[in-house]
């Protein structure tokens, strides 16, 4: 006897354009660029950067890995503490304001890292809220999965000030998910974000309209990013283990998989930059839909 028909609202979410084993090595990359910065903290700013932004491509698994999540916290918090340590305060701030912005109003471990990251911790989190709050509005066609810095959200606070990333995909698994970078810059306001399945005027909803259209959708540029971090990463492994056992074959193999990383990762650097520097001085508007949830 069949069953009763499947509620699309309890849909498995879309599978991730990332395989899980990406994943997996992101996580590992990860935890060894931190054990790296513990040891000398400067000469990791660069591998503690592009680690922690792999995972803006892994909202849906990021989200449902608290210590994974926990883990990306500590490393903003460890790559402050190395541009403290490098003389660049701005730069420690800056990085700081993001790990704040990003904990949604959860406390950090800033003084795992000692006084002088507890006290720049709070003294950033005191000028943040100073400045003040503003809230997000997200239209949604049907239910949808709301991330913001990859965390999803059923309903949260006022957001501080500053900017966030935001992926929005669709309960039931249609179509493409939507990423945008929104900027929250006066206090008081509030800004919406629509995101839609189907077709209306011959664009997709969630999607640029053809006057800001982007040279590559914004996901593929952060799924290019974080691949080619991940290829690097485990080219430079290979070179490292070859070289020392003098296996010339698979010291080749590395060597172009380290390559092809890192151009993958200019790439898509490259046009996320463009598409988003565009998209901030100009565009259409996209539909505001029914079905609302406010933030």
């Amino acid at each position: 006897m069949a069953g009763p028909a499947e509620d699309p609202s309890l849909a498995q979410p879309p599978a991730p354009v990332v395989e899980a084993l990406e994943y997996g090595a992101a996580v590992e990359h990860l935890t060894a660029t931190i054990e790296r910065a513990n040891r000398d903290p400067v000469e990791s700013i660069d591998a503690l950067t592009e680690a922690i932004a792999v995972f803006d491509g892994f909202a849906p698994q990021l989200s449902a890995d608290v210590e994974t999540l926990e883990l990306r916290e500590f490393a903003r918090l460890s790559l402050a503490r190395a541009q403290r340590i490098a003389g660049r305060p701005e730069l420690a701030a800056e990085v700081m304001d993001t790990a704040i912005r990003a904990s949604l109003g959860a406390e950090l471990p800033a003084d795992r890292l000692g006084p002088s990251v507890l006290a720049l911790y709070q003294q950033r989190l005191a000028v943040l809220e100073a400045q003040g709050y503003a809230t997000l509005e997200v239209s949604c066609e049907a239910p949808c999965r709301i991330f913001i810095e990859q965390r999803e959200v059923a309903s949260v606070p006022p957001l501080l000030l500053g900017r966030y990333d935001v992926w929005v995909a669709d309960v039931a698994g249609r179509g493409e998910p939507l990423l945008e970078q929104v900027e929250l810059g006066v206090a008081g306001e509030a800004r919406q974000l629509a995101f839609g399945v189907t077709q209306i005027g011959g664009a997709a909803l969630g999607q640029p309209q053809p006057a800001d259209r982007r040279l590559m959708p914004r996901w593929a540029s952060v799924m290019l990013l974080a691949a080619g971090t991940v290829a690097m990463a485990a080219g430079a492994t290979v070179v490292t283990t070859a070289g020392k056992a003098n296996d010339n074959p698979n010291l080749l193999a590395g060597a172009a998989a380290l390559g092809g990383g890192a151009a993958a990762v200019i790439t898509g650097g490259v046009v996320l930059s463009f598409d988003d520097h565009r998209a901030r001085h100009g565009g259409g508007r996209q539909a505001t839909l029914s079905w609302t949830l406010r933030f």
